[in-house]
């Protein structure tokens, strides 16, 4: 399995996490506004998610690259999710779910 892909993915959803725990984008999305409990457990999502991201690049290429391809990585999730989002707030929270596991299946083949 291609981890890029995985960290990829990992990404995405850490970014929808992070961006669904703010009240303005959880009302746009969803039509309500978060529970304070809902909204810690999201940042808490997206800031593991973002963490095991960079620590599956440190492993796979040690400490020279692995934090620089973590980085252009979480550019490229932060773009993805703002275009997502902005295309379509109510339908956005799927990539939250796909992106990891469309990542997963990309990199079994």
């Amino acid at each position: 399995m291609n981890p890029y892909w995985l960290c990829a993915g990992l990404s995405i959803a850490a970014w929808a996490a992070i961006c669904l725990a703010q009240p303005r984008h959880y009302l746009a999305t969803f039509g309500q506004e978060p529970m304070p409990a809902r909204s810690r457990v999201l940042v808490l999502a997206g800031v593991l998610l973002q963490a095991a991201a960079f620590v599956l690049l440190v492993r796979r290429d040690g400490w020279e690259f692995g934090p620089v391809l973590w980085s252009v990585l979480l550019c490229l999730g932060a773009l993805a999710w703002v275009l997502a989002h902005a295309a379509n707030a109510r339908r956005a929270p799927w990539l939250l779910l796909l992106a990891p596991a469309c990542a997963v299946a990309a990199g079994l083949f």
